[in-house]
């Protein structure tokens, strides 16, 4: 028979008493404790903690964006398409042709549609080859030339 207290007196038997529930809660804490133990990440030679869950990730993922928003010298405003209208015009800079802001309908799946007309901001340099999120790098593209920018 078992010793009374342990592990396999509490599964096999189902003994619910203050012993067996105090042993099997210790041996849960050595088993999350073992799990959980700090690296020392042998190329940098910094403690690393393991992040098991998703959620966790993603928690600290949001706190260092923060922190680098907080600690940016420039705030920056999202240039949007009614801006550059103002500053170039309303004609596409590769057909020339004007472009439509209401050339947006719902289709029968309650999806929003955009036409070959309707106004995009195109980055002249793109951002991630290093151009800057200003209006002299921003040029007013239709939907259809911004598209097969793309594939070219």
């Amino acid at each position: 028979m078992p010793e009374h207290g342990t592990r396999t007196m509490y599964v096999h038997y189902g003994c619910r008493c203050e012993a067996c529930c105090q042993a099997e809660h210790n041996q849960y804490l050595k088993r999350s404790a073992s799990k959980v133990k700090v690296r020392v990440n042998s190329k940098w030679g910094e403690q690393v903690t393991p992040i098991t869950t998703r959620g966790e990730r993603q928690k600290l993922h949001n706190k260092q964006r923060y922190k680098e928003y907080l600690t940016s010298t420039v705030y920056r405003k999202r240039i949007r398409w009614q801006d550059v209208v103002l500053i170039n015009g309303t004609k596409c800079a590769i057909c020339g042709i004007e472009t439509d802001p209401f050339d947006v309908w719902v289709n029968d799946k309650g999806r929003k549609c955009f036409g070959r007309k309707y106004p995009t901001v195109d980055h002249i340099i793109s951002l991630r080859n290093g151009g800057k999120d200003t209006f002299d790098n921003v040029q007013l593209l239709c939907k259809h030339c911004n598209s097969a920018k793309g594939r070219n």
